[in-house]
């Protein structure tokens, strides 16, 4: 299993361009908006079956509870990673510039299942917030 994380851009390229048509990867798609989140969506609708290889959250790039993430949100996405890993599938997170939101999950996905990606374990610029809350719905305690 691998972990990307990629921009807005890059995802919605990727979902019209049938990236995930053969489900070997499943989408993690992260909003700021809810039209944004209702594009990606939309998207998705259009070019894939299978609902059940994406999840749609929104929540604001800030590094407190402002953010809208919070416990509910981390239980949710670590249940989602968790699926595609005993499916045997690729993520690919996405957020608006593909930096600090879709960089802390991606890096929590390499520390959650043990992927040892050295590009991601040595990232430095994701959103601390959301990390260190996904490392809390998981109950991981050291890292």
């Amino acid at each position: 299993m691998k972990v990307n994380f990629v921009s807005r851009e890059q995802a919605l390229k990727m979902v019209k361009e049938g990236y995930f048509v053969d489900n070997k990867a499943d989408l993690v798609s992260l909003s700021d908006s809810h039209r944004e989140c209702r594009l990606m969506r939309n998207a998705w609708k259009q070019q894939k079956s299978d609902a059940n290889a994406a999840i749609f959250q929104m929540f604001y790039d800030v590094e407190d509870n402002s953010s809208l993430f919070g416990a509910n949100k981390a239980l949710q996405l670590k249940r989602f990673v968790e699926l595609s890993h005993q499916k045997n599938k690729d993520v690919v997170v996405h957020c608006f510039m593909g930096v600090s939101r879709s960089g802390a999950v991606a890096k929590f996905v390499d520390t959650y299942l043990g992927l040892n990606d050295p590009y991601l374990e040595d990232y430095a610029l994701f959103n601390n917030h959301v990390y260190f809350t996904l490392l809390e719905a998981a109950q991981i305690t050291h890292v």
